[in-house]
């Protein structure tokens, strides 16, 4: 109800509410509480490598060094969190790469409404509201291969030590891919 225009508001056959939140500490309780008052939802998750989710980053924000060492921790943090949520809910959680939501879109969205037992409509092909498109925000040039060169994809990935923390944080990566749906 936060959409001035909502139109959907009061729909009859609504089946689902979407959201966005960060993931935030201590995951297991939470999404105990959440499975608790919602015993039919879902979770979706999107996974980008860290060095991509950095460089969407600073795009809208702050390239500092501090900046730059607070996002890769939180990356550290939310992807822990998603692996510890979909160990947890399996079949109530899924994790979906970036790059195949980008490169792949039809066979994700197939997906996801499999997932939620909801029937595909090629309207979610485009991003929407109310049935309406609406512009994507561009992220052109952000690759998602997770053996880029990190220096090559982002002007974060100039500060010292980013080389060091993208190789510890690539095993974090692949667990989570290791996850996802696969397409």
């Amino acid at each position: 109800g936060s959409w001035l225009n909502y139109a959907n508001l009061y729909r009859p056959d609504k089946k689902f509410i979407v959201g966005y939140s960060k993931i935030h500490a201590k995951p297991r309780n939470r999404m105990k509480q959440f499975f608790k008052i919602y015993p039919d939802g879902k979770i979706a998750f999107i996974i980008r490598t860290p060095k991509n989710r950095i460089k969407a980053n600073s795009l809208h924000q702050d390239k500092s060094p501090l900046h730059t060492r607070s996002a890769i921790d939180h990356w550290h943090e939310s992807t822990e969190a998603m692996i510890l949520i979909k160990e947890a809910f399996e079949n109530r959680v899924c994790i979906i790469r970036h790059k195949d939501l980008i490169g792949n879109t039809e066979a994700v969205m197939r997906h996801f409404c499999q997932f939620l037992s909801i029937e595909y409509d090629p309207l979610l092909l485009n991003p929407s509201f109310n049935g309406l498109r609406v512009k994507a925000l561009d992220y052109a040039g952000i690759g998602e291969d997770p053996n880029d060169n990190p220096a090559e994809q982002s002007d974060a990935a100039q500060l010292e030590g980013l080389e060091a923390i993208w190789h510890q944080t690539l095993d974090k990566y692949e667990t989570a891919v290791s996850k996802s749906v696969q397409f």
